[in-house]
């Protein structure tokens, strides 16, 4: 029997220091800012709990270089959350101990930062020589334990952010991750706003447009589905998604999702703040069979490249349940 989908997801900051310096960080203006004690998280997931969240995904900052994590995990499974996600750059998992721990701990999913299929691409991207080679070891470790006998069946999984600079290496990097066992993978857009606030002057250098990357995107999820692995793609308008409707992943994301960060920043329906906050359509969208679907494109891109690009697709509007979807694990 299928599990049933998550409906009611948290999105955890717990602290704003990394070992990696990325070009993209969405947090680079709050990389100084001291992160949350034990007992704050502690409270935070037990709140979390209380409100019915079913999945808790911890993020940053780079949860992993934190000592209390494995500690974190374990109260998170103690609470009975049916999900517990870290999001990580990997690098610390080169240490296949913690990989252990974290699964031992109850985590049951680890999503992995690996942009490129070469350290001289990553390296570049994450502005920390050597982090390639360790965050693919902290793939290998992390499958090693989810594979294991007597451990937690922990899910791996990896995000890879789509650039300028990387997006041609894309299906060169979904062979590399299928052969290091990851059980799904996904392509985000880079955020434009990132670029536009902190490198507005290398805007056209780190932002593609969707019309030169989405081949690349297509081909890299073709490899997915010829080997029977789960993989998506996020940012990337349904007109340039024609064929591949099913692997895009705002079809997927929960219903119900939220940020918890440092400060008290909270961020109560995210997806809502997506659609009317960040992302903008174009008037003749209005006329494509994908209007109900797609949540259109960050307005940081439209200021920067225009809107002509995006072409309506003509047809019924289609919604959610038109889809012949996949599943994260199908």
């Amino acid at each position: 029997m299928e599990k049933e989908a998550v409906t009611k997801e948290l999105n955890l900051f717990l602290g704003y220091t990394c070992n990696n310096n990325c070009w993209f960080c969405s947090e680079m203006a709050n990389r100084e800012k001291p992160g949350k004690s034990t007992e704050d998280v502690k409270r935070e997931l037990a709140n979390a709990r209380k409100n019915r969240v079913q999945r808790i995904t911890f993020t940053g900052g780079e949860p992993t270089i934190r000592k209390d994590i494995v500690e974190i995990v374990s109260y998170a499974h103690e609470l009975g959350f049916e999900e517990i996600f870290i999001i990580t750059n990997g690098r610390m998992l080169f240490y296949k101990e913690l990989a252990r721990k974290l699964s031992d701990a109850g985590l049951t999913h680890i999503l992995f930062s690996l942009h490129a299929p070469e350290a001289r691409i990553h390296d570049y991207l994450t502005r920390s020589p050597g982090s390639f080679e360790q965050t693919v070891q902290g793939i290998r470790n992390a499958v090693g334990v989810g594979n294991a006998v007597g451990v937690g069946n922990i899910i791996v999984e990896n995000n890879t952010v789509i650039t300028r600079k990387n997006y041609k290496s894309l299906p060169k990097l979904a062979e590399l991750l299928i052969k290091l066992g990851v059980d799904f993978y996904e392509f985000i857009l880079v955020n434009p706003i990132t670029i536009n606030s902190y490198f507005r002057g290398r805007f056209e250098e780190f932002v593609p447009r969707i019309s030169e990357i989405h081949k690349y995107v297509h081909r890299a999820l073709d490899i997915g589905k010829e080997k029977n692995i789960w993989c998506t793609a996020e940012g990337i308008p349904f007109c340039y998604m024609q064929g591949y409707e099913k692997n895009a992943t705002e079809l997927y994301m929960a219903p119900q999702r939220s940020i918890l960060g440092p400060g008290g920043r909270y961020v109560a329906d995210v997806n809502k703040s997506r659609r009317e906050c960040g992302k903008i359509k174009a008037e003749t969208c209005s006329r494509c069979r994908y209007y109900l679907l797609c949540e259109g494109i960050w307005g940081h891109y439209a200021e920067h490249y225009g809107m002509a690009e995006f072409k309506p697709v003509a047809g019924r509007y289609l919604r959610s349940s038109d889809i012949a979807r996949g599943g994260r694990h199908a």
